[in-house]
């Protein structure tokens, strides 16, 4: 008697290669050329004269309220700006908001605690801090320099 074998349906090789791509096409989605040109944004925040060591700065555009762009201060005062994790921000004009904060370092250079703000309070929110910043190509080398008091 002779015994028919059952062919074993094949799953196509495309099912499992689309599914372990899937979460890398959701990724690019969206990303391109299609966004503002972006300008460069560099500054130094001080605090009392003095170059502030640590903390962050908020640019918030005037004309668009859900355009808010973020930089932290490095420990020689500088920032920079950055826009959809690009370096720059689009041109227009923005309210700045500045936290400098400072943490306790140990002997042996490790930090301990949580920072403190040191940076004026009124500093923190872009509508009670007189920092105001316009983005452009032709803005001198200290146009993005911001100075806060404690």
């Amino acid at each position: 008697m002779l015994v028919r074998r059952r062919r074993r349906r094949r799953r196509p090789v495309w099912i499992p290669l689309a599914a372990a791509l899937a979460p890398l096409w959701a990724l690019t989605a969206g990303c391109g050329d299609g966004g503002p040109e972006l300008i460069a944004v560099t500054g130094v925040v001080t605090i009392d004269g003095a170059p502030a060591k640590e903390g962050g700065v908020t640019f918030h555009s005037v004309g668009n309220p859900n355009v808010q762009l973020a930089a932290s201060i490095g420990p020689d005062g500088k920032y920079s700006i950055i826009y959809h994790r690009e370096l720059g921000a689009p041109a227009g004009k923005y309210a700045v908001a500045v936290l400098v904060t400072e943490t306790k370092q140990l002997p042996d250079g490790s930090y301990t605690g949580l920072p403190k703000t040191i940076s004026n309070p009124k500093f923190l929110d872009p509508a009670t801090s007189s920092l105001k910043v316009e983005v452009r190509k032709d803005a001198p080398p200290d146009a993005y320099n911001l100075a806060v008091t404690r």
